[in-house]
C-alpha cells in the first residue's frame, strides 16, 4: 500500500507541471524586430540593461506624468510582477524583447489584471530621468496577465509593436508613424525631510535678521 502511495506521488511529481505564470514579448514578425523603439525624453534610444518593470495598477485615474516614482507607486497602488530589461536582438537596439516568469503561488494575485510595462532610462528607479506607462487594448490579444493553474494556459505572449499600444495618463507618448515609444521626464520632487530643513533654514536666517534689526535700533 505504501509503495503504491509513493509511485502516485511520484506520478503526479512528474505530470503534474508546477504553477508558473509567463509572459513573453516579441514582436508581429519574429524576423523584424525593428518595430517599435523605446527612447527617452531626449529622444535617445534606450541602452541594453535599462528597467522595465511589468505589472498592474489598481488606480489609474491618479496617475500624473512628473509624478516621482513613489508617488506613483502609492496613489495608482502599483503592484509589481517582475523586472526585465531592455535588450537589442538581432542588433535592434531599444526594443522590449524577451520574457519573464513567476513560479511562485504568489502569481494567482495578477490572474485576469490588466498588465501594464513601466520603462526607464536607467538601470534602477533612481537612477531614471524618465520613464513610460504603456499597455495594449488589442482585441486579438489584450495585454491582461494569464491564469495561474499550473502550466494550462498560464503563459501568453504580447506584441509590442501592437497597433493598439498607448501610453497611461500621458506618462510616455507613442508615435506610430516614426515606430518610436517614447518616455517623458520624471519632475524632481524634494524628499519631505528636505523641504523641512529649508524651511528650517528660512527660519534660522529670518530669526538672525530680526536679532540683527533689533540691535541696530538699540544702538540708534
Amino acid at each position: 500500500m505504501k509503495r503504491l502511495i509513493c509511485l502516485s506521488l511520484l506520478y503526479f511529481a512528474i505530470v503534474l507541471p508546477a504553477p508558473a505564470t509567463t509572459i513573453n514579448f516579441t514582436s508581429m514578425n519574429l524576423f523584424d524586430v525593428g518595430s517599435f523603439t523605446f527612447v527617452d525624453a531626449n529622444g535617445n534610444i534606450l541602452s541594453n540593461g535599462d528597467l522595465v518593470r511589468v505589472g498592474y495598477f489598481e488606480n489609474l485615474s491618479a496617475l500624473s506624468a512628473g509624478m516621482s516614482v513613489t508617488q506613483m507607486e502609492t496613489a495608482g497602488s502599483w503592484h509589481n510582477f517582475g523586472d526585465m530589461q531592455i535588450s537589442s536582438p538581432f542588433d535592434y537596439a531599444g526594443k522590449l524583447y524577451g520574457d519573464i516568469t513567476d513560479t511562485s503561488a504568489a502569481a494567482s494575485a495578477f490572474d485576469g489584471k490588466s498588465l501594464y510595462v513601466w520603462v526607464f532610462d536607467a538601470g534602477t528607479t533612481s537612477a531614471a530621468s524618465s520613464y513610460g506607462i504603456f499597455r495594449a487594448y488589442s482585441a486579438e490579444t489584450a495585454w491582461i496577465f494569464p491564469i495561474n493553474q499550473y502550466g494550462l494556459g498560464d503563459s501568453v505572449t504580447l506584441n509590442v509593436d501592437d497597433g493598439s499600444l498607448q501610453a497611461v495618463r500621458n506618462v510616455g507618448d507613442v508615435d506610430a508613424a516614426s515606430s518610436e515609444v517614447k518616455l517623458t521626464s520624471i519632475e524632481s520632487v524634494p524628499e519631505p525631510s528636505s523641504i523641512a530643513l529649508g524651511g528650517l533654514s528660512l527660519l534660522v536666517v529670518g530669526g538672525l535678521r530680526w536679532v540683527r534689526a533689533r540691535g541696530l535700533r538699540r544702538e540708534a
